[in-house]
């Protein structure tokens, strides 16, 4: 868990990307991305040792891209 953001930021990523880029870009079923982040983050050793490849892969995805639009969004402030 250790390269993942601390639930609390995970969280707000998840709800950023859901309400902005989810909705110009729906790539992703919003119920699979918020189970997908409940596991991991309240069932010890998901992430590592039980997460599927895809699920990762969208995790990090979702950070990435959450993360690519609140820097675009403060730097506009």
């Amino acid at each position: 868990m250790e390269d993942l953001p601390p639930q609390i930021l995970a969280q707000k990523l998840v709800t950023a990307f859901l309400e902005h880029e989810n909705i110009v870009y729906p790539f992703i079923y919003p119920l699979f991305l918020l189970d997908t982040i409940e596991k991991v983050y309240t069932e010890d050793g998901y992430y590592v040792g039980r997460a599927s490849p895809f699920e990762v892969f969208i995790l990090n995805m979702v950070f990435a891209i959450a993360s690519a639009y609140i820097a675009k969004f403060d730097w506009q402030l």
